[in-house]
């Protein structure tokens, strides 16, 4: 039987420029140059999650980023991306994934369409400190993404919410 999935990456070939402001990436960072980028559309299941982490690993190597950097970007993919399976309601489609190189760090664009707001650059901070039993349910992995990257922002445009998270390289 014939593998009916979509190939693991493609570059993307619309031929216009990254857009500007906002883009979640920080003003040090524009002008350093746009290196690979990647999108591909992920059927809106956590089952797929395996195909996620192949779509990073093409990237990484596409993109010529360590592969010791591949667990942050699993964990920021794998966190992103459940969420918006689990949270974003009305959502029936498919999420689409960007990454791209900018010089030293590596953007990260998730889109889900046709879905209510859900803003997780405005959680909560998670609350760390107390003993686990006394901590509320939720948060933990969007307050390691916070830690991981250097931005995490949010956009909902036209029934689309947008996530942009950008990772700066370690030298």
């Amino acid at each position: 039987m014939a593998d009916k999935r979509a190939p693991i990456g493609k570059p993307a070939t619309s031929g216009t420029p990254p857009r500007s402001a906002p883009d979640g990436v920080p003003p040090a960072a524009r002008g350093s140059g746009a290196g690979p980028r990647l999108q591909r559309s992920f059927p809106r299941r956590i089952d797929v999650l395996d195909d996620l982490f192949a779509f990073v690993a093409v990237f990484l190597t596409t993109a010529e980023v360590d592969p010791h950097a591949a667990f942050d970007f699993e964990f920021i993919l794998e966190e992103m991306f459940t969420n918006m399976v689990k949270y974003n309601r009305g959502g029936s489609g498919e999420i689409g994934v960007e990454l791209e190189r900018l010089g030293d760090r590596v953007r990260i664009r998730l889109t889900d369409s046709g879905v209510t707001p859900f803003d997780p650059s405005h959680l909560p901070a998670a609350d760390t400190s107390s003993p686990l039993a006394d901590r509320k349910v939720g948060g933990l992995g969007v307050h390691l993404v916070r830690q991981m990257a250097e931005s995490l922002t949010y956009e909902h445009r036209d029934g689309t919410n947008i996530v942009t998270v950008v990772k700066r390289l370690e030298a």
